[in-house]
């Protein structure tokens, strides 16, 4: 029986479905999520976190040790749409695709439901995260939330569209005195303080000296300069001015800064890769491999790339050698009928029957 392709998103109780011994204790909840499609990733406490569409799970790059976390072990949902870390307090945000909020701390993990449970009439899905001091600044179909780091509370609501309209941001930085957001009506910026950044006339738009109106995916501080990532190019701020910076000709699905070095993970059926760009905007490598099939972020940590692929799952790149990390987990989750015989689950998934045997 071929591997298995598609996830029936189910907890199994009580039986033990174990070939190799090991018994599941007789009462207790046991989930089989999916977790082979990587969606983001989050470096810290020396682990790798890497969130996928399901839930989330962390390696240990010193043992290769995997710990995957779900509604078993303490997240609110299951569902993730993003994830940051926040280095000040080490700790992961974790955002769901209901808008709720988990922070994973060393002491367990902290909910945060304020938005969630706010009654809005607009998309509050949150695209990205942005740590920075003591607070998550949360980039949504609405405009920016500010969550508080150290009261685990929502602090702020910007809304920042023309004439006070909701806008989707796409991306925060703060660059000295200044904020900035990616939005869909174009870059916008205000003053970090001083200011009521809640009245959306504080929030001025861009425009002119090389960038244009209109939807801006991505702002990231590279450098002590501002880079933007427009359609599938990249911008430079120079002075009062913004210059091409980079521009591969393939879809570009993200850009992160990690170590003095901008990531930009191209995901076209064509020739998918992670390209390293230094200050000058010069690629330095371009990773291509047959692991990298969609490539959806990376990050460099201790002279290794690591890349959410939203195919191959979570890959590292250490010079030449490539390699892929996956839980033991179905391959995605489409429901169908179960049945249990031969210490296996077969399932109906609208293509056919297959197996899942658990071997943990």
């Amino acid at each position: 029986m071929r591997l298995l392709t598609h996830l029936v998103l189910i907890f199994i109780l009580t039986l033990p479905l174990s070939s190799n011994g090991q018994q599941q204790p007789v009462g207790q909840w046991r989930e089989h999520l999916s977790y082979t499609r990587a969606i983001r990733l989050a470096i810290g406490d020396e682990r790798i976190f890497c969130a996928t569409p399901q839930s989330l799970f962390t390696l240990n790059p010193s043992d290769n040790s995997i710990e995957k976390y779900s509604r078993i072990n303490g997240l609110s949902e299951t569902g993730i749409s993003t994830i940051d870390w926040d280095g000040k307090r080490k700790q992961l945000v974790i955002a769901f695709s209901n808008s709720n909020i988990d922070i994973l701390t060393s002491a367990g993990i902290v909910n945060i439901d304020d938005f969630k449970i706010k009654d809005l009439p607009a998309d509050k899905t949150i695209y990205a995260i942005y740590c920075q001091d003591d607070f998550a600044w949360l980039s949504t179909g609405m405009g920016i939330v500010v969550v508080d780091l150290l009261k685990y509370e929502v602090k702020d609501t910007y809304i920042i569209g023309s004439a006070g309209s909701f806008v989707r941001v796409n991306g925060v930085a703060q660059s000295g005195t200044a904020i900035f957001a990616a939005s869909d009506e174009g870059l916008k910026t205000a003053p970090a303080n001083g200011v009521n950044l809640s009245d959306y006339r504080n929030w001025q738009l861009i425009t002119g000296s090389g960038l244009s109106a209109g939807p801006v995916r991505d702002v990231k501080l590279f450098s002590g300069k501002l880079v933007v990532l427009k359609n599938d190019s990249l911008f430079l701020q120079s002075g009062v001015s913004w210059t091409p910076f980079f521009s591969p000709g393939s879809p570009i699905s993200s850009m992160s800064v990690s170590e003095n070095k901008l990531l930009v993970t191209l995901s076209g059926q064509t020739n998918p890769s992670v390209i390293s760009l230094n200050a000058a905007g010069v690629p330095e490598n371009n990773l291509q491999h047959a692991l990298l099939r969609s490539p959806l972020q990376a990050k460099l940590w201790q002279n290794t790339v690591w890349v959410a692929d939203s195919i191959s799952g979570l890959v590292s790149a250490a010079g030449n050698s490539f390699r892929q990390f996956q839980p033991n987990s179905p391959q995605s989750s489409v429901p169908g009928a179960l049945a249990t015989r031969n210490k296996a689950i077969w399932y109906a998934a609208g293509r056919g029957v297959d197996r899942f045997r658990d071997e943990e």
